[in-house]
């Protein structure tokens, strides 16, 4: 019971989140907490004039001076101009679900959704204590009884991916990625509260956000000493859910001033293609690169828009560290006008959005090097000797194998990087105690099988990665609305859809890696008949469980190839007779039984691996796992053994020994 305790201490010390099971961890847990503790040490600070300052209260007083500051509200101007160009947009519908009372399993759904053992409040409970002890403190409270990151990455990708294309023309283009300096912690209240106002939230909604805002207090720890608590006048707190969604409606105001510039005619976007639409701005949060015409005039509108928001809601532009991209054919002396009119810097090879390069070139496995000695260096700094065999599994699947998951959502990595990862992995796996090299008891492909099928469930990377990047092809063809997708369709298939388009000529990385997909998408993909215009009778997916899943031949007694045809639009039903008369029994059986809607709809694209006939990463992922020439078959009786095996209340290392012996 007192070992129990100990680890359970030490793991709340450590906050090592991914370790979710396995035997006992205390040693790797104190380590961690150790390495935590004087990686948040502070020795010494060194104050805006150059003194330093070493003992306790000169760093609790430096701390609190700066924070002070920091969070003190600015004299801004009036938002007037800004607000000109926010349209209403929250319906009276929306307000009445906003402002009704809330509900006590409201409240315990928060609740559970927060972090266990993470910091805890002010009172010294952590969310653990609430969660366990509901029934308790639940009636004591008081309270009364959703764009993908990934759009952005590869709107931004494709767009300096034009320009460095882009040789010939009179008009050059330029791409300028602003940094925002200390972007949450500056946000004018008032501000946010205007903003709220102007897009239509209900007085009595805006009053409640502002409490939550306005009655923050902060408190300084340096070293484990709690400083002075001051109250602020402006910022938003990080961590807090609420305060994503506040600052985008603070980025409202910045986009409100590039739509009135735009609607002006003052400011060109660039086009990644002809025939696709302009892009103005990309905004996630508090990134964002602005588009335009590599112009002095245009130069200069964005600057004063920058001036503008910056004014009214208590954001800086850091323009030390913003940069500016251009087109190829910008002419130099447009380039040397327009960055010193801005005050940034030029920069030939854009650098990172949102975490991920912006461009690839030839040299891919240059590009994506770091992710693969990123793993090395974590498995390096977590010493295998600390970590029993069930740990290491977990570590595997949570830590190592998750680090690539971002960057390989938008790229297809190079199959050398991931055959050097497999390796790097399987020799920690099989590795024992020290660094030293233990013996390999099976090849890595094997353990990257399910559980139930004799393997240890890790993933299969390359097959990893093309089920996310075949997510960004199923949207390109489910929404075509969406900005990205009519980039893309207007640069690539301007004629056709998705699965028909051509890789074409100096395509970028972006769209190479989703292109790679569509041979899954196609095998996944299922017909739901609506109207049966769009479905081709032979070349579509459209029968479910239908062994061949499409036809692939035509039929002579029909006058189209359109699914149409089957149906008597009329009272919506088959047209049994031509169905039994063109197709074998067993296909006409199964025609006959696909259900029709009483009302026409238009076809729809459905994912036959999930139920709803959303795709699913999951799905996609068995798919390919099931498809895998290279994979081995069980015996039903050796998958039932192996599934009782991982079901039995054992510890894990006994589990894992009894497999291995297999």
């Amino acid at each position: 019971m007192e070992i129990d305790k100990e680890e359970v201490y030490w793991e709340q010390r450590a906050r090592v989140n991914w370790l979710q099971f396995g035997d006992k961890n205390t040693a790797y847990f104190h380590r961690s907490a150790t390495t935590r503790h004087r990686a948040n040490t502070i020795s010494k600070l060194v104050l805006g004039d150059g003194i330093e300052v070493t003992d306790d209260a000169g760093l609790q007083e430096a701390a609190k001076d700066y924070f002070v500051s920091l969070f003190s509200s600015r004299r801004t101007v009036d938002p007037k101009k800004v607000l000109e160009g926010i349209e209403q947009c929250v319906s009276q519908e929306t307000n009445e679900a906003l402002q009704s009372p809330f509900k006590e399993e409201e409240v315990r759904s928060a609740l559970k959704g927060m972090g266990s053992v993470k910091a805890p409040g002010p009172d010294g409970f952590p969310a653990l204590f609430f969660q366990k002890y509901w029934h308790i403190v639940g009636k004591e409270s008081a309270f009364i009884p959703g764009r993908l990151i990934f759009d952005n990455i590869l709107l931004a990708y494709e767009m300096l991916h034009t320009f460095r294309q882009k040789r010939t023309g009179k008009k050059g283009y330029m791409a300028v990625k602003l940094d925002m300096s200390k972007a949450y912690d500056r946000v004018e209240w008032n501000f946010v509260k205007q903003v709220m106002r102007k897009m239509g939230f209900a007085d009595g909604w805006i009053d409640l956000i502002m409490k939550c805002i306005t009655t923050a207090s902060y408190a300084v720890i340096v070293n484990g000493s709690r400083g002075f608590s001051f109250q602020p006048s402006r910022g938003l707190r990080q961590g807090d859910p609420l305060s994503l969604f506040l600052f985008l409606i603070c980025s409202e105001g910045l986009s409100a001033l590039m739509r009135s510039a735009k609607t002006s005619g003052l400011i060109k976007g660039a086009k990644a293609s002809r025939r696709g639409p302009a892009i103005y701005h990309l905004l996630f949060v508090d990134d964002c690169i602005l588009f335009g015409e590599a112009t002095e005039s245009g130069a200069n509108i964005l600057k004063e828009i920058l001036k503008e928001y910056a004014n009214c809601s208590g954001q800086c532009v850091n323009f030390d560290k913003t940069t500016i991209f251009y087109s190829t054919n910008t002419s130099a002396e447009s380039k040397e006008v327009i960055s010193s009119l801005l005050g940034v810097r030029s920069s030939s090879n854009p650098e990172k959005y949102l975490g991920l390069p912006n461009m690839v070139g030839r040299k891919k496995k240059q590009a994506f090097q770091n992710l693969v000695d990123r793993i090395a260096a974590r498995i390096e700094a977590w010493s295998s000797r600390l970590l029993s065999q069930g740990g290491k599994e977990i570590f595997i699947k949570s830590v190592l194998q998750a680090i690539p998951t971002y960057v390989v959502s938008c790229f297809l990595f190079p199959k050398v990087l991931y055959e050097q990862i497999e390796r790097t992995i399987a020799k920690y796996w099989w590795g024992k105690g020290g660094g030293k090299r233990g013996i390999h008891w099976c090849q890595w492909k094997h353990l990257c099988r399910s559980k139930d099928e004799g393997g240890l469930g890790f993933r299969n990377m390359t097959q990893f990665n093309i089920s996310l990047l075949a997510k960004q092809g199923w949207r390109l063809l489910n929404c075509p609305d969406s900005l990205v997708a009519k980039v893309f369709k207007g640069k690539y298939f301007p004629d056709n859809n998705f699965l028909e388009a051509r890789l074409g000529n100096s395509s970028s990385y972006v769209w190479q890696s989703i292109w790679a997909t569509r041979d899954v998408l196609r095998k996944g993909m299922i017909w739901r008949v609506g109207t049966g215009q769009d479905i081709s009778i032979s070349e579509d997916a459209w029968i479910p469980n239908f062994i061949n899943v499409r036809l692939m031949s035509r039929f002579n007694n029909l006058q189209s190839d359109k699914v149409a045809e089957l149906i008597n639009s009329n009272d919506r039903e088959w047209d049994r007779e031509l169905i039994l008369n063109t197709f074998p029994g067993a296909v006409a059986d199964l025609i006959l039984h696909i259900p029709l809607a009483s009302e026409p709809h238009a076809d729809l694209m459905a994912w036959s691996g999930e139920l709803s006939g959303e795709f699913s990463v999951r799905s996609s992922y068995q798919l390919l796992q099931n498809l895998d020439p290279t994979a081995y078959a069980l015996q039903t009786s050796y998958r039932n053994c192996y599934k009782k095996l991982w079901q039995i209340d054992l510890p894990l290392k006994i589990k894992l020994f009894i497999w291995r012996t297999t």
